[in-house]
């Protein structure tokens, strides 16, 4: 899909799925001993890994938006409606009021973990509900096993509020 080559797929199978490691102790290097995964946090291959890996994400809400199983948000200022932006390790997911598309979202980052193998923390993100969606933010929270957020809050240092912002803020 994305153009890489049959033996650049292998070679990056081999490097995620083996790895062995040794312990150093007093400048003595023991025995290695095999990892069941090859990469691991502080590789310097990870941080492309996760950007290859989380662009796919991007790509099956994409999808998941044409096939009308979900839908975003400002769609009069933002082609097709606004419904993922991400930064670094962070993603920020937008949609529309409708507790139906909310299930397929859900279900579309399922899907997305069983096929990455990368793991959402549902617990340690939050959700943000504004306008007609306050009404069923419990039903929002319990879809996606979220705690609720509340406005305003500050993201990259910048207040988010769902009103315009004043001066002073």
């Amino acid at each position: 899909m994305k153009g890489f080559s049959p033996a650049w797929c292998e070679w990056i199978s081999n490097v995620m799925s083996r790895g062995s490691v040794a312990v150093k102790v007093n400048d003595n290097i023991c025995h290695y001993f095999q990892t069941r995964k090859g990469v691991r946090q502080g590789d310097p291959l990870s941080p492309i890994m996760f950007n290859i890996v989380v662009d796919m994400l991007a790509i099956l809400i994409s999808r998941a938006k044409e096939a009308n199983h979900i839908r975003g948000v400002v769609p009069h200022l933002v082609d097709e409606g606004l419904s993922v932006l991400q930064y670094a390790d962070d993603t920020v997911i937008f949609m529309d009021n409708d507790l139906e598309r909310a299930k397929n979202m859900k279900l579309l980052l399922c899907a997305f973990e069983q096929l990455s193998g990368l793991k959402i923390n549902f617990h340690k993100s939050e959700l943000f509900c504004y306008g007609a969606a306050k009404v069923n933010q419990i039903d929002y929270a319990q879809i996606f096993g979220c705690d609720l957020g509340s406005f305003p809050f500050r993201y990259l240092g910048i207040l988010m509020h769902p009103r315009k912002l004043m001066n002073e803020d």
